[in-house]
């Protein structure tokens, strides 16, 4: 992450960082280098998130405990941590995402 955003490369985490502790490393390092900060927060059920768990294979797939686990020390993600915007993330009935702005975000740099 430092490399890319060192070359002025954008960078993409996907990774559950469940609590603000967890997240603030990676936000330090993006705002060091003058990264703007996009959260997505997914809004999905430990129900939800098991059973598309249980869709995927191989290493895409985690034990359930890993899930509860995470969503045990889950929190919602919030401006004052840094993010520049934020979205929510849920799952539609289709199966698709739906992505929704989670507020308006207007701070200064």
């Amino acid at each position: 992450m430092r490399a890319a955003l060192t070359r002025g490369d954008p960078v993409v985490i996907d990774n559950t960082h469940p609590s603000p502790a967890d997240r603030a490393p990676v936000i330090a390092l993006a705002r060091e280098h003058g990264a703007r900060l996009i959260g997505y927060y997914f809004t999905a059920t430990t129900r939800e998130a098991v059973g598309r768990n249980r869709g995927r294979e191989g290493k895409a797939r985690v034990p359930d405990v890993a899930i509860f686990t995470k969503a045990k020390r889950m929190t919602t993600p919030t401006a004052e941590e840094g993010f520049d915007e934020l979205y929510s993330v849920s799952i539609a009935n289709d199966g698709d995402f739906m992505v929704q702005p989670m507020t308006a975000l207007p701070r200064e740099r």
